[in-house]
């Protein structure tokens, strides 16, 4: 592993990025400014790559997190399924949220629906 030179405030700002903080939290954290972050990004190679390593470490935290809420939510509407005392409503709006469909919009209660006048051509 290569050894890197970086100030305490560079690595604290990493560290903290690292921890899922923006750049801009994790800057004021380590108390300095946003815009000298942006200066150790433009003129600090090594500062860079650790912070894009931070970066892309917390974006794949994130996704896993995703996932894992999209198994649990899954399973939520795999259960409602097959609850045969689940409403019949219930179960259809699940299965199409399992299928990923769009729903169709509320009616807005507020307003009337139009009505259609009656063909007079007849």
């Amino acid at each position: 592993m290569m050894v890197r030179s970086l100030t305490v405030e560079q690595a604290k700002v990493g560290a903290y990025v690292t921890q899922g903080a923006t750049v801009t939290r994790a800057a004021k954290q380590a108390w300095v400014s946003p815009a000298e972050v942006e200066n150790w990004l433009a003129t600090a190679p090594d500062f860079k790559a650790i912070l894009d390593e931070a970066q892309r470490l917390r974006a794949k935290r994130a996704e896993d997190e995703l996932l894992e809420l999209s198994a649990a939510a899954r399973g939520a509407l795999r259960q409602i399924l097959q609850d045969p005392l689940a409403d019949a409503n219930v179960r259809h709006k699940a299965a199409l949220a399992l299928l990923g469909w769009p729903r169709a919009p509320e009616p807005d209660p507020l307003v009337e629906p139009a009505l259609v006048p009656a063909d007079s051509s007849g």
